[in-house]
């Protein structure tokens, strides 16, 4: 990956951070679809980047919980 795609990986996540610091999930107050795609871009940002989710609070708090959740385990 070059510079480019980590510096847009940054502005997802930062992005990410800020709504995560004023909601418990993506789009609303409840779990949505939007957590499943977010947790899956996610997922594939830690494996470009390691900061991610670790260096990131609220993305780290979120990405841990829907993580637990069943439906994301099957």
């Amino acid at each position: 990956w070059n510079h480019k795609e980590r510096k847009r990986i940054k502005y997802f996540v930062d992005l990410l951070e800020e709504r995560l610091s004023k909601s418990p999930y993506v789009a609303t107050a409840n779990f949505s679809f939007a957590d499943i795609t977010a947790w899956v871009a996610v997922q594939f940002a830690s494996r470009v980047d390691d900061s991610v989710p670790g260096d990131f609070h609220n993305v780290k708090r979120w990405y841990d919980t829907v993580g637990e959740r069943a439906s994301m385990n099957a």
